[in-house]
């Protein structure tokens, strides 16, 4: 039997973390639409952490401090309501900040300003060991 993806998508009419999994295809030539809960996924659980680069797994660089742009999930309980997700964004690099400000100015992006201690509160469920108490100092 013959089996073509058409679409794989994501869906969710609660809270952010609860949300299915929704692939459409032909199986011998009739169109087909599966949708499982993303609990009942094999992989879909980050902790697995099946695809982060091997190397986080011994970094306390949850933040990722040398790269121009780091977006993690915003595992916040005033954002956890939007079925379309957040995303918490640190911008470094001016150039990149300047395009961040014309799609926010635009409507094309939405960023609610959070203080620092919020940020670090997001990623509190990382799975990264602290293993240095080395950390970049900036002062930009």
């Amino acid at each position: 039997m013959i089996y073509e993806i058409l679409t794989l998508g994501r869906r969710s009419s609660g809270p952010a973390w609860d949300y299915e999994m929704e692939m459409t295809g032909l199986v011998g030539g009739e169109v087909v639409t599966l949708r499982r809960a993303q609990s009942e996924l094999f992989g879909s659980n980050w902790g697995h952490g099946f695809f982060k680069a091997k190397f986080s797994d011994f970094t306390d660089d949850a933040l990722n401090e040398t790269a121009d742009v780091a977006v993690g999930d915003a595992w916040l309980r005033d954002y956890d309501t939007d079925n379309l997700g957040n995303n918490v964004v640190i911008v470094r690099n001016p150039s990149i900040q300047a395009m961040v400000d014309d799609a926010v100015a635009d409507g094309r992006l939405r960023f609610d300003a959070i203080s620092v201690s919020t940020v670090l509160a997001s990623q509190r469920g990382s799975s990264i060991t602290p293993v240095t108490n080395f950390s970049i100092g900036w002062t930009g």
